[in-house]
């Protein structure tokens, strides 16, 4: 088993003297590899503070509390534990700075594997995709924001989190922040067979032949790939974590599996479909498709120059919020409870066992 990781400021962020707004954390036991990513909105002040707080807490929540043999359900609701004591963790350091919480906001996607099941939890547009023991790349998550593009981040909570288990036995598997997943995973190959960008996500997947010993080169070139990356591709902070599992070898595809898309085929059909309907058409993610869409754009990515939508939350939301509070520790005194009720809950819906603590502390929205 060898694990690698990239993280590094993007081109904007280096050029304005602002901070990788990213995060990760990981650990490894005898039983479990536990792994996450988090994204810092660029819209808020000290997004990369409440990126670091959410990866740690959720990865050491999930190391403690994770047993040998349990069972899906039991897995998930230590994941959700995990994503609440990430939030409560950000609620906690923006009162200790004395700051609004708003500006510490961030998204989050956590792995756990066993060896052969993954496990996971996604809150935002960051993402994963596994390489399967049958040969196929498989993306696992999709990209949570609203119909105008805008990220649901971790503090929107249990209603937006989202939860699931790989059927199939695993053998490789990335986590990513939204720059990368969207050269992975192009809008233009939504709801196609093939949806992943198969011979990039190979590049940074297949190394099964690799050792502990090779793991800082590994490091090294993919740190260099990314660091060169076209920037009209892709501008924005650049984080990855790789995990593979070298005794678990996939099994080889045919050689034209592995072939680079046709961009060109693609971006004609998606404006054929353009032109040929009369309304604009949904893709599976709620984004407009129109002729300046990034969805019909073969190597599309969102520059943050332009101050896009997706590094922005959606305007209407019913969020935990309330610095006051915050301040006197009443959230977080109640997230606790909220936690340790859902810890003792033996059965019901593993999304909404703590739903009625947190809706407590949930105020009038701050946006409004």
């Amino acid at each position: 088993m060898i694990i690698y990781k990239s993280n590094m400021a993007g081109p904007y962020h280096i050029e304005n003297g602002l901070p990788c707004q990213d995060s990760y954390a990981v650990l490894q036991s005898e039983n479990f590899c536990v792994l996450a990513v988090t994204d810092g909105l660029g819209s808020e002040l000290y997004s990369d503070i409440g990126a670091s707080e959410a990866a740690s807490s959720a990865v050491n929540y999930c190391s403690e509390n994770l047993s040998v043999n349990m069972a899906f359900e039991d897995i998930k609701k230590v994941m959700n534990n995990a994503l609440v004591c990430a939030y409560k963790a950000v609620l906690e350091r923006a009162a200790c700075d004395n700051n609004d919480p708003d500006e510490y906001d961030t998204t989050m996607c956590l792995a756990v594997y066993d060896g052969e099941h993954l496990y996971y939890a996604q809150s935002g547009d960051s993402g994963l995709i596994a390489l399967l023991q049958n040969g196929e790349y498989y993306r696992v998550t999709s990209q949570q924001r609203d119909d105008e593009g805008r990220v649901y981040p971790l503090c929107w909570g249990p209603d937006k989190w989202e939860f699931g288990c790989v059927k199939s036995p695993v053998s490789a598997f990335m986590l990513m922040t939204d720059g990368v997943f969207e050269q992975m995973c192009p809008p233009i190959m939504r709801n196609r067979d093939i949806d992943i960008n198969v011979p990039l996500a190979r590049k940074f997947m297949d190394h099964f032949n690799a050792t502990e010993n090779d793991i800082f080169d590994i490091e090294k070139w993919a740190h260099e790939y990314l660091e060169h990356y076209p920037r009209y591709l892709l501008d924005d902070d650049k984080t990855i974590l790789v995990l593979i599992n070298t005794e678990r070898k996939p099994k080889e595809m045919d050689e034209a599996y592995y072939a680079i898309p046709d961009w060109e085929s693609m971006k004609t059909e998606a404006l054929e479909k353009l032109y040929n309907n009369s309304e604009e058409p949904d893709n599976q993610d709620g984004e407009r498709i129109d002729s300046n869409s990034t969805s019909i754009e073969s190597e599309m990515y969102i520059s943050k120059d332009d101050e896009t939508l997706t590094d922005k939350k959606p305007i209407s939301k019913n969020r935990i919020e309330a610095q006051n509070s915050v301040a006197n520790n009443s959230i977080g005194e109640k997230i606790s409870d909220a936690q340790n009720q859902y810890d003792s809950q033996k059965t019901g819906d593993t999304e909404t066992a703590h739903s009625s603590a947190i809706n407590d502390v949930k105020k009038n929205d701050c946006s409004t």
